[in-house]
């Protein structure tokens, strides 16, 4: 059995199209998890009325508006299943995507915390090519810069491994980027990437894609976190180490960020990064400096 995670926001009109995509699998051995990051709208009245047609598992909860890396947490305490995927309220998956997931299931061994696949668009195409080998064990950033995919993934996750990384609460912010769990995974154990395309992307206007300055100007603990745990990744490359670890140093002086999280959460940076990262603090600063401009 596996667990189908839908963190969910205000999102009434596009959560039926999750449901009808789960209600038609051909394999409904499944547990629709539904973390509700406090909805105003018709949502929790809605899952309420799927509830009661007991056509599929579905688990229901509702948290405090607190953000979907809190949601996250939230689904990782809760699943009572060893394999768990996201699938967001604007996407959906296709007919036979659970009884394939099942099957990518039986390839997990110890050292794996995920299978990955990319996503497609409702027209079928991906971002980019996916050149990676069916099944191969390597890093999740090898998919980035070895294989070069450009564009989004599913993650199945290996809930044995997985539990025990969890996102970090900032006061009064409600995002922190996703790389802050799956590079810290990354650092210890490895993914299985696959060519099953399943799990489809329907980009709305109010969603992460399209709002991403309005997000980074509200959460800038959690950028600042999520950068320093990409800046003491063991595999990324210099480059994106070294500039991570500007964004961190440009984001604090920009909006005197006042934390010290570096130390607070020992993440160790090398001297050669923090010394390449010099050539990038000063056009991240100015580039900050404008989204404080526009947005005011």
């Amino acid at each position: 059995m596996i667990t189908i995670f839908t963190p969910t926001y205000n999102r009434k009109e596009y959560i039926e199209k999750v449901y009808k995509s789960l209600i038609n699998q051909t394999n409904k051995d499944l547990v629709w998890l539904i973390i509700d990051d406090g909805s105003i709208d018709q949502t929790e009245k809605y899952i309420h009325t799927c509830i009661e047609e007991k056509k599929i598992n579905i688990e229901y909860y509702k948290q405090n508006n607190q953000g979907k890396h809190i949601a996250y947490n939230n689904a990782c305490n809760r699943c009572k299943t060893d394999f768990m995927i996201c699938l967001d309220s604007d996407d959906y998956f296709s007919d036979n995507a659970v009884e394939e997931l099942e099957e990518m299931t039986q390839k997990i061994k110890e050292d794996i915390w995920a299978v990955i696949g990319p996503r497609i668009h409702e027209n079928g195409q991906l971002e980019s090519e996916w050149k990676v080998t069916d099944y191969k064990k390597i890093k999740f950033q090898d998919i980035y810069q070895k294989y070069n995919y450009i564009g989004e993934t599913y993650i199945l996750l290996n809930m044995k491994l997985v539990k025990k990384y969890q996102f970090p609460k900032f006061e009064g912010e409600k995002f922190i980027p996703e790389n802050a769990i799956y590079d810290r995974l990354d650092n210890d154990y490895y993914i299985l990437p696959t060519n099953k395309k399943i799990y489809i992307s329907d980009y709305k206007k109010d969603g992460y894609t399209n709002n991403g300055i309005k997000i980074f100007l509200k959460s800038n603990q959690g950028f600042c976190y999520s950068n320093l745990v990409r800046a003491s990744s063991k595999y990324n490359t210099m480059l994106k180490k070294a500039m991570a670890y500007a964004r961190y140093i440009a984001i604090k002086k920009v909006f005197k960020v006042r934390e010290n999280i570096r130390k607070e959460y020992e993440l160790k940076i090398n001297v050669r990064v923090r010394i390449v990262s010099t050539l990038f603090i000063m056009p991240f600063c100015v580039k900050y400096k404008k989204y404080k401009l526009i947005n005011r």
